[in-house]
């Protein structure tokens, strides 16, 4: 007596894009050749490739654009903390290095000033006072 064995499979339709054939493959199969866009074949022997979804084409181009926002952010505020590390506390104005800021506080305001910890090689946090 022999044995039969009955398996399921879920299949896809699909047809070739050149001579129009409709032919079914197995759904897990038709998923890999989707993720991975290696070559496959028509019944009649012509290749085919399944293209980047319209779906995952936008993601992709959605993450590259929020990618970038974010560097341009960072930048943007890595930027402000530079352009801010020189500005005098008495007026708001800023100043390219440490040196010119000392001399504006000096003559312009008369008044000691208390550079940040991290502003530059040359600076450090002590009072400065006119001799």
């Amino acid at each position: 007596m022999s044995s039969v064995e009955v398996v399921f499979l879920n299949l896809e339709r699909t047809s070739c894009s050149q001579c129009g054939i409709a032919f079914a493959a197995p759904l897990s199969w038709v998923n890999e050749r989707r993720a991975d866009g290696k070559t496959f074949y028509c019944p009649n022997g012509h290749h085919l490739v399944f293209r980047e979804s319209t779906e995952t084409k936008l993601k992709r181009q959605l993450e590259s654009k929020e990618s970038t926002e974010r560097r341009l952010r960072d930048e943007l505020a890595a930027a402000e903390r530079k352009a801010s590390r020189f500005k005098c506390t008495a007026c708001s104005r800023d100043f390219a290095s440490a040196p010119k800021l000392l001399a504006h506080t000096r003559k312009a305001h008369n008044a000691p000033l208390r550079l940040p910890k991290d502003a530059g090689p040359t600076a450090t946090n002590t009072d400065v006072r006119s001799v």
